[in-house]
């Protein structure tokens, strides 16, 4: 009966009831175990829907366009992807890459700064589906640290002021950013380089 029930739900042959039994048994270790759990276990892995296996996709091949790369998902089936560009450059740019099953497609590559490392270090912060907060180094000298805002619409991205937000020499050097309970962003950034030895 349970083998029938699995094969039933598109489980791949060759799972046994017992293999699953097998399993809830260790998830549910330690655990009081109530009335209908086995059976809610039993629907959830029938539940799963394999989308098979993805293919490795090329999605930008510009040089250096993989140098640095931060990606953050906006919903079920859209990423958002920010990216250096351009050998020497390394500008800033960002596309929205949509997933069904296992095919990966992509939309326009935009370039979001024309400042020279402005692609160098990147941080993203999803504030919804259709914004991400983007914290980027810029100036190949000095580093600073730079923020912007990008509105997206389906795979449109439109990109709003980029705001210099520290005058400090390698701000923007390396940089991790976190949306707050209250919708503040912190921006955590190195303050000054210091020289070292390997």
């Amino acid at each position: 009966l349970g083998e029938t029930f699995l094969d039933r739900h598109g489980i791949k042959s060759g799972i046994k009831l017992n293999d699953v039994i097998e399993e809830f048994k260790y998830v549910y270790k330690g655990q009081t175990i109530k009335a209908g759990d086995l059976v809610n276990y039993i629907n959830g892995v029938a539940g799963k829907t394999d989308y098979g296996e993805s293919v490795d996709t090329q999605i930008n091949s510009t040089e250096y366009s993989g140098y640095t790369i931060s990606a953050v998902a906006l919903d079920d089936n859209r990423v958002f992807v920010a990216h250096s560009h351009t050998s020497g450059w390394l500008y800033l740019y960002g596309m929205i890459c949509t997933i069904k099953g296992s095919t990966i497609t992509y939309g326009d590559n935009i370039q979001l700064s024309t400042a020279t490392y402005s692609g160098y270090r990147i941080a993203l912060v999803k504030l919804d589906e259709n914004r991400v907060f983007i914290a980027h180094g810029q100036d190949k000298t000095n580093h600073y640290l730079y923020g912007m805002l990008v509105t997206i619409d389906g795979t449109t991205i439109t990109k709003d002021t980029d705001t210099q937000l520290s005058t400090i020499a390698f701000s923007g050097a390396y940089i991790s950013a976190e949306l707050l309970p209250n919708g503040n962003i912190f921006i955590a950034v190195a303050a000054k380089l210091l020289p070292y030895t390997i």
